[in-house]
C-alpha cells in the first residue's frame, strides 16, 4: 500500500521531544505503569525473587540467625529496587532517545509546555497508524487532553483524506475504560478484540 504520512508535529502546533525531554518520558512512563497490574506482579515477584536466594544463600553460607536472614532478605529486596531505579533514570531514557518518534515509520508529538507526549507509529501493510506511549506528567491537569485536543484532530483531518484507519492497543479494560473516556469524543470507539479504533 501506499505509504500515508501523518502530520508534523509543527503542523499541529507541536514540537518533537528534544534529549532531556526523555528523562521526563521514561518517568511518564512509569508512573503510566499503574493503569498494567502486570507490571507491579512482575516487580512484586523479581522483588521476593531476589529477596528470598539472598536471605537463603547468606542463611545458609553463614548459618545466621533469624535476624540475619531478614537482613539480607531487606539487602536483597533493596538491590532488586535499586537495579530498577538503574533502568528507570539511564537505561530507559536512553532507549527512548534512540527510538521515541525517531525511527522511519514513527513520529512523536510533544506539547510546548513539555507536560505531555504521544507517538504515532506509521502500519503500512495495515493502512493505519497506530498511537501508543501517550503519557503525561500528571494526569490531573488535563496536559493529555490539552495535547489531544490539537495533535487528534490534526491526525484524524490527515486520516480522513487518505482512508487511514486510526487505532491504539488497550493492555486491559481498565486501560479501554481511559482510552473510550478519552478519545471516544473523537469518534474512537472499542471495538471488542482490545483496540479502540477509528472510524
Amino acid at each position: 500500500m501506499n505509504r500515508v504520512v501523518p502530520p508534523r508535529p509543527e503542523d499541529v502546533g507541536y514540537i518533537a521531544p528534544r534529549g532531556r525531554d526523555y528523562f521526563r518520558i521514561a518517568w511518564w512512563m512509569v508512573k503510566a505503569a499503574r493503569y498494567s497490574p502486570r507490571v507491579w506482579v512482575a516487580s512484586s515477584v523479581g522483588s521476593l525473587t531476589v529477596a528470598s536466594v539472598a536471605a537463603l544463600t547468606v542463611g545458609l553460607g553463614l548459618q545466621a540467625s533469624v535476624w540475619a536472614v531478614l537482613a539480607s532478605a531487606i539487602v536483597g529486596a533493596a538491590a532488586y529496587f535499586a537495579l530498577l531505579a538503574v533502568v528507570v533514570a539511564v537505561a530507559t531514557p536512553i532507549y527512548l532517545a534512540i527510538t521515541f518518534g525517531r525511527r522511519p515509520l514513527h513520529h512523536a508529538y510533544m506539547d510546548p509546555k513539555r507536560v505531555a507526549v504521544l507517538e504515532l507509529i506509521e502500519r503500512p501493510d495495515e493502512g493505519a497508524w497506530q498511537i501508543r506511549n501517550h503519557v503525561a506528567a500528571k494526569t490531573k491537569k488535563r496536559y493529555g487532553e490539552r495535547l489531544r485536543a490539537l495533535a487528534i484532530p490534526g491526525a484524524l483531518d490527515a486520516a480522513g483524506r487518505s482512508g487511514t484507519k486510526i487505532y491504539g492497543k488497550a493492555q486491559n479494560a481498565a486501560v479501554m475504560k481511559v482510552y473510550v473516556k478519552h478519545l471516544g469524543p473523537f469518534g474512537f470507539h472499542d471495538d471488542g478484540k482490545g483496540n479502540i479504533v477509528w472510524p
